[in-house]
């Protein structure tokens, strides 16, 4: 048998292949896959929420564009947080609803007014004016607007601007004329370059007022006053150049000087301070008060007069009969009276008398002259003559107004005012009382008193 060669297979190479992590066709399948998988889950997400908007469309819901939230909602929302007492949030909040709401002047007066009493009710007065005023402009309704301006007035006080809370006070009850409130920003004096305006005048009275409030008011009400004290401001201006000028302000004396005011600054702002937190203004508090204090609240009656004024009483009586005769008072005035400010005018008067008063505008101070004149009727000469430090009058009543007694609603401004002035003459007297004791203050007044007694002897 022939003998087998052994037949051995050539030993087949192995091939090699190096593959990318992320060939074509890799990345091709698994951008895909993604692609699918985002696309199924926003399926997912869009059938969910379309769902229970289709169900209340299907039965007569809202349909899926009304589903927002609206200007009425946050009207609403700012609404409940009044209700439940969340003042800051719903002063806030009614504030979003007027940036999102287009609303007529009259319904955006009242929610401006609403948003400040929310701020009023929690001491942010600056933030509470500023919506009074905005409301006040708007326009807002006569029913509250009476309460406006006695928020207005409020405000100021707290604010420590009292001198403008009395300034609009007189505004807002027609005390004053309206052309007598200028505007604060008015030029009323220079210095070199320098501008004073009405505003730092008041800013000045304001100062006074503090320290001596019937002085202020003084001044503020005459006009002549007022400009005598804008007078003494520059002037006292001027002097404090002059003297830091000359050293003045770095001499041990007036150094002293500026420590003792700096404690009767600083005792001031405490005192304002303790009024401001502990007096409020309760509406039902200040009607009480009205009714304990009605005699206080009356407009007074006035009188348009002319007079002559002679120096005599038998000067006087010569011109009655004249008068009697037939001659006019105006040219008997110009003949014969002694007042030259009034006799070429027919003996009229500037201004009216007041009923009450013990003085009369252009004479001084003349009690009977006052009370005649609102014995005599309009129209009418008196039959008497009438004596004053001036000599003898005779008088003519052109026109004649006799008191009578304001309604709450005319004189809730004064009386606000005054009730809370009365108010913090309590909380000062309190406070003064409670210091003397917390810091144990003893004052031997009985060692005063017997030194006056001593005095008095003398």
């Amino acid at each position: 048998m022939p003998e087998e060669k052994g037949f051995n297979y050539p030993e087949i190479p192995t091939k090699t292949v190096t593959r990318k992590l992320f060939d074509k066709r890799t990345t091709f399948f698994t951008v895909l896959i993604t692609v699918m998988f985002v696309a199924l889950v926003i399926l997912q997400l869009v059938v969910k929420s379309a769902g229970p908007a289709k169900e209340m469309e299907r039965q007569g819901g809202p349909s899926p564009a009304s589903i927002r939230w609206t200007p009425e909602h946050q009207r609403k929302y700012a609404q409940t947080l009044v209700a439940k007492g969340l003042k800051k949030e719903a002063a806030l909040a009614f504030a979003d609803y007027l940036r999102e709401a287009d609303l007529p002047l009259s319904e955006r007066a009242n929610t401006l007014y609403t948003m400040g009493l929310q701020y009023f009710e929690i001491g942010e007065y600056e933030s509470a004016l500023s919506a009074f005023y905005q409301a006040e402009v708007a326009g807002v309704s006569g029913d509250i607007k009476a309460e406006l301006d006695l928020k207005v007035v409020t405000c100021l006080e707290k604010v420590g601007k009292s001198f403008d809370a009395q300034s609009e006070l007189e505004q807002r009850t027609s005390l004053v004329k309206k052309e007598d409130s200028a505007a604060r920003g008015v030029v009323v004096a220079r210095i070199g370059n320098e501008e004073i305006n009405l505003g730092q005048l008041f800013d000045e009275l304001q100062k006074m007022s503090q320290m001596n409030p019937q002085l202020a008011q003084s001044y503020r009400s005459d006009k002549s006053r007022l400009v005598e004290f804008l007078r003494q401001h520059i002037f006292q201006r001027l002097l404090a150049r002059k003297a830091k000028k000359l050293g003045i302000d770095r001499q041990p004396e007036f150094r002293k000087q500026m420590e003792d005011i700096m404690d009767q600054s600083l005792a001031q702002v405490m005192v304002q301070q303790e009024v401001q937190s502990k007096v409020s203004v309760d509406p039902a508090d200040i009607r009480n008060y009205f009714e304990a204090n009605r005699q206080k609240y009356v407009e007074k009656g006035k009188a348009t007069v002319s007079h002559i004024l002679v120096p005599d009483e038998a000067k006087a009586n010569a011109i009655l009969k004249e008068l009697e005769a037939g001659k006019g008072f105006a040219e008997l005035a110009r003949e014969y009276s002694l007042d030259a400010t009034t006799k070429e005018k027919g003996g009229l008067l500037e201004k009216p008398i007041t009923e009450g008063a013990d003085f009369v505008p252009g004479i001084g101070k003349a009690a009977d002259f006052v009370q005649a004149a609102f014995t005599i009727p309009a129209g009418e000469t008196g039959k008497t003559p009438i004596k004053s430090d001036k000599g003898f009058h005779l008088i003519k009543i052109h026109e004649l107004t006799t008191s009578r007694p304001l309604s709450y609603q005319e004189a809730q401004q004064r009386v606000a005012y005054d009730y809370q002035n009365q108010k913090a003459q309590m909380v000062i007297s309190k406070m003064l009382q409670e210091t003397l004791e917390v810091e144990r203050v003893q004052i031997y007044d009985q060692v005063l008193m017997g030194e006056a007694a001593e005095e008095k002897q003398e």
